[in-house]
């Protein structure tokens, strides 16, 4: 179960990630035209800004994953309570399991 929620949460990152990226690049050459005699300074200058984009992008990741992973987290913890009262409560009724729309209204 834990791998399920890891695996869901790295592609909802990876997404995330992928839009980002793609944005940037979608307008990277319209902010081209509008400057379009830059000396060889300002692209290094443009390279720096890239490179330090991608960091705070992957310091934002690192503040995400713990809110995506304990959402994703939620849509199977009743499969885990389910598994631990049939175990550990056998001679008690077994919890019902929240419907998906009442889920996402209560998380």
């Amino acid at each position: 179960m834990i791998l399920k929620i890891w695996g869901i949460t790295f592609g909802i990152l990876a997404i995330l990630w992928l839009c980002v990226r793609n944005f940037i690049a979608y307008f990277r050459p319209w902010i081209a035209h509008f400057l379009p005699g830059l000396s060889s300074w300002a692209r290094w200058l443009g390279l720096r800004i890239f490179i330090i984009f991608n960091l705070g992008l992957v310091l934002l990741m690192t503040f995400l994953i713990a809110l995506i992973t304990a959402t994703t987290g939620g849509f199977f913890i009743d499969e885990a309570a389910e598994i631990i009262e049939k175990e550990n409560y056998p001679n008690e009724l077994v919890g019902r399991i929240l419907s998906f729309v009442r889920f996402l209204f209560s998380s």
